[in-house]
């Protein structure tokens, strides 16, 4: 048995590297009007390809199977089926009546348009540049400002950046499944009341206040898991807008009215108020009119990504994880809560917590938010192994939920050689994975076998794994389910436009074509970028300028605790004593201590100052 789980998630990492080779944006080298003369089409000597372990692919379509795509992006996808559209009011309202829409399934990217995906359109004179909006710094500043939403762009700058990369805005009924699933739900996490730690808008979440690096919310991702669906920035979608359709809408694949002078804006922003921010709300925007709170994301259709582009030439290069799953050992701490108040000279009640550690600690030795606000962490001078929050973040008389996180060192600089995915070898001079024909006859490694037009491919000979590469193959646009041999029989998953699939499959497409911009280079069968493009690495690495490498993220082990604190008790009352000695609540409560369930976060109940 182990031995087939070995065999079967070496197949589950072959696979994850075929998809994201065909799909990743690289490190470009190569001039944009002029194809590089002087590569070779096969493997360079003294190159080395050595396959990354990028872990398994998803298995389940259906909850945000990702992609990278040509945009330095990823986008996911958002299953076909029935979901709840608008919100019933008991008075007029251009969102209801809350009606069941069914669509077909479709691709969308995972986050907003930002300023450095955008500003490679502009300098392959595709689109043009967005409106700087008066008085806003980040406007279009690739140097502070990259990963922020791009704003300042009208409807048709949208739709024209959406059609450079084969895709189109989304429609309205799109953006909103894909914002809310289909639980009807007000927000893209659930019905949870909105906080700073969920979404960025006016809340005092920033001040001044402004747009932020797009996935900076995780806990606000909605259930396919796109990022800032509420709060950030606004977005433009496809659909005109009337504030009667949804009492007309179609049920299947609604695209909007057929006239109108409007076009439908989806989404908050930073600027939003709370009672903005629900994911239902729309509103009508001039389509030439342009502001500092509206961006917009992209759709891909099915055929879009059945047909995936054309290999790019290179590739950022890859670091090596320290362990076998790129992770680094967890870090397990446990803490113990106390909260209590403190009355001033001056008759203030404040809140104070003491987390006590089971190791000795500093201030910085941990990351510690509280979901109402600021926290001030202080060391107790007599009790190493113990800090003492205050500030806004410890009010008393509410429900407070801590998060205690390890503020792990930086990861350190690889020392190792770097490796390249599938189809790519290593340049030591331009620090670069670069795409290469596969050279007839080569020698493949263990588990793989020499394919015409593909080179070495993973061929599974356990009947289990060649099940289970079947299974995930399948449901992989672009992807087919090739049997090498019959005795034995071999199997491989590869993409539908390989050399060898074109000469007799009638779905083949033949694709040699490049997004605008990008230029094809026939002996080598990829489209070189110009040198303005960006690395972008693969889900799970981060790149370091310094070594112009991508290295493994490292996570992060955290921690939430649950508590509330109670006002001062008067002098005349006795005030609980040492409450962690109490393991029962009558011994708790006759100490006229306080005991304590949680609630935000469920765990055993305990006593706690009152």
């Amino acid at each position: 048995m182990n031995k087939q789980l070995d065999t079967l998630n070496r197949i589950l990492a072959a696979c994850g590297l075929v998809l994201i080779a065909i799909a990743c944006t690289p490190q470009p080298q190569a001039s944009p009007t002029e194809a590089p003369a002087t590569q070779p089409a096969t493997q360079p000597a003294g190159l080395t390809q050595v396959p990354v372990d990028i872990g398994p692919i998803n298995v389940d379509p259906v909850a945000g199977t990702r992609a990278a795509w040509v945009d330095r992006s990823y986008v996911v996808f958002v299953p076909a089926g029935d979901f709840i559209m608008g919100q019933d009011e008991p008075t007029t309202s251009d969102h209801a009546p809350a009606h069941t829409v069914t669509l077909d399934g479709f691709w969308i990217h995972q986050t907003e348009v930002t300023n450095r995906m955008y500003a490679l359109c502009v300098e392959l004179g595709i689109c043009t540049v967005p409106y700087q909006e008066t008085g806003k710094p980040y406007w279009y500043s690739l140097a502070a400002h990259a990963d922020v939403p791009v704003v300042g762009v009208d409807w048709y700058q949208a739709e024209t950046y959406c059609e450079w990369i084969d895709g189109r805005l989304p429609t309205e009924a799109e953006w909103e499944k894909a914002a809310r699933g289909v639980e009807a739900d007000p927000y893209p996490w659930g019905d949870e009341q909105p906080t700073c730690d969920l979404l960025n808008y006016d809340a005092d979440c920033f001040s001044p206040a402004r747009p932020v690096d797009v996935r900076s919310y995780t806990l606000g991702a909605s259930p396919y898991d796109l990022a800032d669906t509420a709060g950030n920035a606004s977005e433009w979608v496809y659909d005109l807008y009337a504030d009667d359709y949804y009492a007309v809408s179609p049920a299947i694949n609604p695209t909007g009215p057929g006239d109108g002078d409007l076009r439908v804006v989806r989404g908050s922003n930073y600027e939003s108020q709370a009672d903005a921010l629900p994911v239902y709300l729309r509103a009508g925007v001039d389509p030439l009119e342009h502001q500092a709170e509206i961006g917009f994301r992209c759709v891909l259709s099915g055929e879009t990504m059945g047909t995936p582009p054309v290999p790019v030439c290179e590739m950022p290069a890859y670091s090596p994880p320290e362990v076998d799953t790129g992770e680094v050992e967890p870090h397990f701490f446990a803490v113990t809560p106390v909260g209590y108040c403190l009355e001033s000279q001056g008759g203030m009640m404040s809140g104070y917590v003491n987390l006590t550690f089971d190791e000795p600690v500093e201030v910085d030795t941990y990351l510690i938010t509280s979901t109402l606000g600021a926290v001030n962490v202080t060391q107790d001078p007599a009790h190493l192994d113990t800090l003492i929050l205050s500030g806004p973040g410890i009010p008393l008389e509410a429900l407070i939920t801590l998060t205690i996180c390890p503020a792990l060192p930086a990861p350190p600089l690889p020392v190792t050689d770097p490796l390249c995915p599938s189809g790519y070898a290593f340049d030591p001079i331009t620090r670069v994975c670069r795409y290469f024909a596969p050279e007839p006859g080569a020698p493949c490694e263990d588990g793989q076998t020499w394919y015409e037009g593909y080179g070495c491919v993973w061929t599974p000979t356990d009947p289990v794994a060649q099940a289970v590469l079947e299974q995930l193959c399948a449901q992989q646009p672009g992807y087919r389910v090739v049997e090498l041999s019959e005795s034995p029989r071999l199997v491989a998953c590869l993409p539908t436009d390989g050399p060898t699939d074109c000469g007799v499959d009638e779905n083949c497409s033949l694709n040699t074509q490049c997004l605008p911009g990008l230029t094809y280079v026939p002996d080598l069968d990829c489209c070189a970028t110009p040198p303005e493009v960006e690395p972008v690495c693969l889900a799970g690495y981060t790149y370091d300028s310094g070594c112009m490498l991508c290295i493994p993220l490292y996570p992060e082990q955290c921690l939430s605790v649950t508590l509330v604190i109670h006002p001062c008790r008067g002098p005349d009352i006795t005030f609980c004593q040492n409450p962690g000695q109490y393991t029962d609540q009558s011994s708790c409560e006759a100490a006229k201590c306080d005991w304590y369930q949680p609630l935000a976060a469920p765990g055993p109940p305990y006593c706690t100052y009152p």
